[in-house]
């Protein structure tokens, strides 16, 4: 497709006037584009917010069909709830959302739902489609699907205005100093391990908030020490936040190996815990334009197990 820009089309970003040409594709997807040079000014690549000018020859060229990498796995899914718009599971420990950047997982989420036939949205790409938000690969519980792209989107503006309730249940070490508290603390990647996230006053960091709740407190079979089941909401979504920020204030998440103690997750192993005791219990936001839906997961046996231990 080739347009010769006029008078009125000039003096305005390059992606804007695309998405308006352009309206089955979000602006995501239409930078998506610029970015890997399939729109060109002048026979040249571009960037997002280049300002057309009048006389300019805009350029769209053919997005190339690729064969999709990831092959459908077929394992049963724990749906929560299902409509035509999204699909709520119940994610298992263990299991990433999607591949990472290198794409070492051969076994995903996104192989799963593949393998059982789900119509996914086109936001995420041929890696990621249909993923609104994600939980780590041994955090277990309420994961929502979008399978359209206008459902992807409004789900994804919830998220991103924080209109979403995220609840999660997790043991930590020890006992926090008040029954209910707040951690507000900026969240940043560790410059010296890029695998990890930490608390930092860098203006690079992200704000984060995390509220907590002690549901109960138990004593560690064979140690003099304690542990707490905590009720956590999150406002803000970062990567690892409840993980970093219940390290922060002392109280690490039991079994969480990146984290956590090495000394008291040993302690638990012996009781059968095998990954970080964190579970995505509950969500609440709207599907449509109606209102606020709950989905909830109760804890898993394995973590439940755990508990029962425990005195």
């Amino acid at each position: 497709m080739k347009i010769k820009i006029n008078s009125e089309q000039s003096n305005q970003r390059i992606d804007a006037f695309l998405s308006s040409l352009i309206p089955e594709k979000s602006r995501s997807q239409i930078q998506k584009l610029i970015k890997d040079e399939l729109v060109l000014i002048n026979n040249t690549s571009t960037k997002k917010n280049y300002q057309l000018q009048e006389n300019d020859t805009l350029e769209i060229l053919e997005v190339p069909k690729t064969k999709n990498p990831l092959k459908p796995i077929k394992k049963p899914l724990d749906i929560i709830f299902e409509n035509d718009d999204i699909l709520v599971i119940n994610k298992p420990a263990n299991l990433s959302v999607h591949q990472d950047i290198q794409g070492h997982q051969k076994e995903t989420l996104i192989n799963w739902l593949l393998g059982n036939d789900i119509t996914l949205s086109s936001i995420g790409g041929i890696h990621r489609p249909g993923i609104v938000h994600r939980l780590d690969k041994d955090t277990s519980g309420v994961l929502i699907i979008a399978k359209n792209d206008k459902t992807h989107h409004f789900l994804q503006q919830q998220f991103a205005d924080r209109a979403v309730d995220k609840t999660y249940l997790t043991l930590v070490d020890g006992t926090p100093p008040t029954k209910t508290g707040t951690i507000n603390s900026p969240i940043t990647r560790d410059l010296v391990d890029r695998k990890k996230m930490k608390v930092s006053s860098s203006s690079k960091a992200r704000p984060s908030v995390t509220h907590f709740k002690t549901i109960q407190t138990y004593h560690v079979p064979n140690s003099t020490k304690k542990c707490s089941l905590l009720k956590v909401q999150i406002e803000t979504g970062r990567t690892h936040q409840i993980r970093v920020h219940m390290a922060s204030i002392g109280h690490p998440v039991i079994g969480d190996d990146k984290y956590g103690s090495t000394k008291i997750n040993q302690l638990f192993k012996p009781l059968g815990l095998k990954r970080q005791f964190l579970h995505a219990h509950k969500l609440k936001l709207k599907i449509n334009n109606s209102e606020n839906k709950s989905f909830t997961s109760e804890l898993p046996t394995d973590l439940q197990s755990v508990l029962e231990k425990l005195n």
